[in-house]
């Protein structure tokens, strides 16, 4: 599960396995292929959540006619049953299972299952749903995808309310609940931002056609970054030609972990890498002419040269008018045992 200081990688397989547990199982295989650390599905009793006859949203409505929001996720459905198999073979592999509970008995059967609960970003408001989370004892992510700044201060007092140790215990995941979401909608400064008015743990939920935002929020400070995987973009639903492939997956993995270790630390110093660099391409001052003993360092008879080893070109101006002790040959390093 999370780890301090390492960058919590959630292959979103959602509802890409179309309602058929065979391409959950590939989508767990596919996750542990491209390294993510967790692997996460929708759970959801259809009846408990939507009401028959309501209209699915535009951007579902890409690959089907079936325009009925409630048919359209009984047909998705997975049993609970299912979900025992996808989080068997999770641990066979040894990747996260994850996944968002949508009502209150999905919340209590996968209480047994992970130790980490999603709430999407519709049920931000669903104080109800929360609160059965809260009672676990469990740690939370909440996406905000459809919340302002006032929507997650609500959130977060209402969480206060209930004892519940939100700075140590919650995970708001930034994000944009369109699919897919346009470069200008993301607002990656939000994170440092939540992170600074709130003083919370800030992951990052991305549903732009590639990478590059995955990437920032990494190196912005998002402890979590979750992409949506798919087994191919060219399937029917929803999410498919949003998701990423295996191996566009893996690219941002790869990608995410060299930001990962190129964020190092907080105190500037050189490094180790830099340090043998140094000697050669630091300068020292030297004589820029030949310089006789008694005569004035000035600008016409000093300058400064690589490698180091001398006198650094910071005290530069505090060699002129001073008088050289010695007789310089032009390039001769400058010496303090030589200055008058």
């Amino acid at each position: 599960m999370l780890k301090k200081n390492k960058i919590y990688i959630v292959a979103e397989a959602g509802v890409n396995h179309n309602g058929k547990i065979s391409n959950a199982l590939k989508l767990v295989n596919l996750a542990k292929k491209a390294g993510a650390d967790a692997v996460k599905f929708q759970t959801w009793r259809t009846d408990e959540i939507i009401l028959p006859k309501t209209k699915r949203p535009k951007y579902q409505l890409k690959n089907s006619k079936n325009h009925d929001q409630y048919l359209f996720a009984k047909k998705l459905e997975l049993k609970f049953a299912e979900f025992k198999k996808i989080k068997k073979h999770c641990d066979k592999l040894k990747i996260d299972f994850m996944s968002t509970a949508d009502d209150l008995s999905s919340i209590r059967f996968l209480s047994k299952l992970q130790n980490i609960f999603k709430v999407g970003s519709p049920e931000i408001k669903n104080f109800q749903l929360i609160k059965e989370i809260i009672k676990l004892k469990k740690k939370i992510i909440i996406s905000t995808g459809l919340s302002n700044l006032k929507d997650i201060k609500e959130l977060i007092l209402f969480l206060k309310k209930n004892n519940f140790n939100y700075k140590k215990k919650l995970i708001l995941m930034h994000c944009n609940t369109a699919y897919p979401t346009p470069f200008k909608d993301a607002n990656l400064n939000v994170i440092p931002e939540l992170k600074k008015k709130l003083g919370i743990k800030v992951g990052y939920s991305d549903h732009t056609l590639s990478v590059e935002c995955a990437i920032a929020a990494a190196a912005l400070g998002a402890i979590i970054i979750e992409k949506h995987l798919t087994l191919d973009k060219k399937m029917k639903g929803p999410d498919h030609s949003s998701s990423l492939n295996i191996d566009e997956f893996k690219d941002m993995v790869s990608k995410i972990r060299n930001i990962e270790y190129s964020l190092g630390s907080k105190n500037k110093k050189i490094t180790q890498s830099a340090i043998q660099n140094k000697l050669l391409m630091e300068r020292s001052i030297v004589a820029s002419k030949d310089i006789l003993s008694g005569e004035k360092f000035s600008y016409k008879n000093i300058t400064s040269k690589r490698p180091s080893g001398g006198i650094q070109p910071n005290k530069f101006f505090h060699l002129l008018s001073k008088k050289s002790k010695n007789i310089y040959k032009k390039n001769d390093l400058i010496k303090f045992s030589e200055i008058k």
